[in-house]
C-alpha cells in the first residue's frame, strides 16, 4: 500500500508555505528605531542592519564636548541593533518551531507508511520459490 498522496501533498504544501513565510520575513523591509539612554539621539536601522536615519537633539551638539554627541549616537545605534537582533531571533525561533513540527509530521507519516508496508503480503514468486535464483537440480 502506498502512502496517502494527500498527506504527502499537504507536507509539501507546508514546506513551501514555510519557505515563503521566511522569505517574506527577510524581505519585509522592516525598520527598527533605537534611542539613546538620555533620549538625545535616535537611530533607525533597516532590516539588513544599515543605518538609514539618525536624529540628534541640538542639546548634545557642543563643540567643547564632542564625546557627549558620540556617546548619544553610539547608544542609539546600539539600541536599534539590539532590537533588530531580538526580532531576528524571534523569527528564527518561529521558523525552528515550524520546522520541528513539520519534521514530526514527516516522521509520523514515514512510520505509518512502514507499518502499512509491513502488513502487506507480497505475492509468491513464480514457481512458488523464494530467493530468485535458478533451481538446483538434485
Amino acid at each position: 500500500m502506498q502512502a496517502d498522496e494527500g498527506d504527502l501533498r499537504g507536507l509539501a504544501d507546508d514546506v513551501y508555505k514555510m519557505r515563503d513565510d521566511l522569505l517574506a520575513a527577510v524581505q519585509a523591509g522592516e525598520e527598527v528605531t533605537g534611542i539613546s539612554g538620555d533620549g538625545a539621539a535616535t537611530a533607525v536601522l533597516a532590516s539588513d542592519g544599515k543605518l538609514v536615519d539618525l536624529t540628534v537633539d541640538e542639546s548634545v551638539i557642543d563643540p567643547d564636548d564632542p564625546a557627549r554627541l558620540t556617546d548619544a549616537v553610539i547608544s542609539a545605534v546600539n539600541d536599534a541593533h539590539r532590537i533588530l537582533l531580538e526580532r531576528q531571533r524571534q523569527r528564527a525561533r518561529a521558523a525552528t518551531l515550524g520546522l520541528q513540527s513539520l519534521a514530526d509530521r514527516m516522521r509520523a507519516e514515514a512510520a505509518r507508511t512502514r507499518s502499512e508496508f509491513a502488513q502487506t503480503r507480497l505475492p509468491a514468486p513464480p514457481g512458488g520459490r523464494r530467493g530468485g535464483g535458478p533451481a538446483n537440480p538434485s
